[in-house]
């Protein structure tokens, strides 16, 4: 091995790197493999820069020949960790190569935050604060883990806690403009949320919206900014859309108890196939009319959440779309369902609009509104869309498209949107859908044909399958 061609083999290769110039740094990292295929710290870079090409299989597969290599490298453990959150791999596979990875570098705020992350995905909350508070005692400016932190404070329903911690960032001398205007948004939602939460409750035990969606109206601070980029997307969608090509199903009549709840039942992931079905369906029907509180305990967390959910459709029905065209009242309708849906689920936050920026993990691609923007943002867009289209499958297919990309809530913004893209789909007169987890690859690249190509026809054909779908385990359930 030649070391003084691998040293500068590695400097060529870094600054290549830094200047994101990833196709060039990958060639010069695969002759430093080739060159020395013992060197842990070349397989570890060259896993670096393939996730950065988002070559996630490639990076795991180097990432995993540096630590066999190497077991005590920490950036290798990290690069495994990250290679597999890109990948949509095991997230508990993902926590463990980050927690080797902080094992071996205590010190490091960055992997402390990925770890934190991870942890807060797989519900592991209390550990995911602990990793937080240590990302923050070594690095108190570090701006993404204090955001993170934020959004796992309000998830705890510790909101005096994430006001401090906004309170720190803006006392930190050199506070870029750009942090400034995010930690005082959040100082300002979290206040808001707080002193809408007593109505809101009230709003939900009552079974009645109408008097909250006046008081958000009442207390609205006036015209909002929106996210311009988000705007420009679905314009552009509008502007490009033709006319729906499918062949959902259409129906004359309300959906029945049945339809309601086998969609109850896939929205809480209860099961995939009929037999699944039936057993949420018999306990459904065993609830009668009983309220989540009323219900006799212990019961599964999941079968409560298709509890809710068939209670909120059954409810959605009952109060009509008097409302539903409005943007000025779309806000406040979100934060209802929202907190209906999650009522016995404390720890989403329900109803509460995020007060600082959230993502998802296996999906860190995808940038969502900043928290700033989202009332402003849902108007605009309510707007747009209620003028560029009438009630259609595509329509729904936005709606839901909206809710996916803005994120308005820390947590349960995909039951949210399932619930609302169904009611439109109601709306148009066509039958409302379940979404198995086989068609779920499907889903994600009719979701990246909105965002990259402006496209809803692939949204539109994948709901047009779910629904044939939906037909065959409907009609299956009823003939039993």
């Amino acid at each position: 091995m030649n070391t003084l061609e691998l040293r500068q083999l590695f400097g060529a290769g870094a600054q290549l790197f830094q200047q994101r110039r990833f196709e060039e740094a990958c060639r010069v990292f695969q002759r430093a493999v080739a060159l020395a295929p013992g060197s842990a710290p070349a397989w570890c870079n060259l896993a670096a820069v393939l996730i950065e090409l988002r070559q996630s299989e490639q990076a795991l597969a180097a990432a995993d020949r540096a630590i066999a290599l190497d077991p005590g490298f920490a950036p290798a453990h990290a690069n495994r960790g990250d290679a597999l959150r890109l990948g949509k791999g095991d997230l508990k596979l993902c926590r463990d190569a980050y927690r080797r990875a902080v094992e071996l570098q205590p010190r490091s705020p960055d992997l402390l935050n990925k770890l934190a992350t991870t942890l807060q995905a797989l519900a592991e909350l209390d550990e995911a604060g602990e990793a937080y508070e240590r990302a923050l005692a070594l690095a108190p400016d570090y701006r993404l883990a204090r955001l993170n932190y934020g959004c796992l404070l309000i998830l705890q329903g510790r909101a005096g806690r994430a006001r401090r911690l906004a309170q720190e960032a803006l006392a930190l001398p050199g506070a870029s403009e750009s942090d400034q205007r995010a930690f005082a948004d959040a100082l300002e939602i979290i206040d808001r949320n707080l002193a809408l939460e007593p109505a809101l409750r009230h709003a939900v035990a009552s079974r009645s919206p109408a008097e909250f969606i006046a008081v958000v109206a009442s207390t609205s601070p006036g015209a909002r900014p929106f996210d311009a980029q988000l705007a420009a997307r679905i314009a552009e969608c509008l502007r490009r859309w033709s006319g729906d090509p499918t062949t959902h199903s259409r129906i004359d009549t309300i959906p029945d108890s049945l339809s309601d709840m086998l969609e109850a039942h896939f929205s809480a992931h209860l099961g995939e196939d009929a037999e699944a079905a039936r057993g949420t369906i018999d306990f459904l029907r065993s609830c009668g009319a009983n309220e989540s509180d009323k219900l006799p305990r212990p019961i599964d967390d999941k079968l409560l959440d298709a509890h809710n959910y068939y209670g909120a459709v059954q409810h959605y029905r009952s109060l009509g779309d008097a409302d539903r065209s409005d943007p000025r009242t779309v806000a406040a309708r979100l934060r209802y369902w929202h907190a209906f849906l999650g009522s016995h689920r404390r720890e989403i936050a329900p109803g509460e609009l995020k007060a600082f920026p959230n993502s998802v993990i296996i999906n860190p691609d995808v940038e969502r509104t900043a928290p700033g923007l989202v009332e402003g943002t849902l108007e605009h867009l309510h707007a747009t869309i209620y003028a560029g289209l009438p009630p259609s499958a595509a329509r729904a297919a936005l709606v839901y498209y909206v809710i996916a990309d803005i994120h308005p809530f820390a947590d349960g913004n995909g039951r949210l949107g399932r619930f609302m893209m169904n009611r439109e789909l109601e709306a148009a007169g066509l039958g409302p859908i379940v979404t198995p987890k086989r068609f779920k690859p499907a889903f994600g690249r009719a979701l990246n044909a909105i965002r990259q190509q402006h496209d809803l026809r692939p949204f539109v054909y994948w709901l047009a399958s779910c629904d044939e779908y939906t037909r065959g385990i409907r009609a299956e359930l009823a003939e039993s």
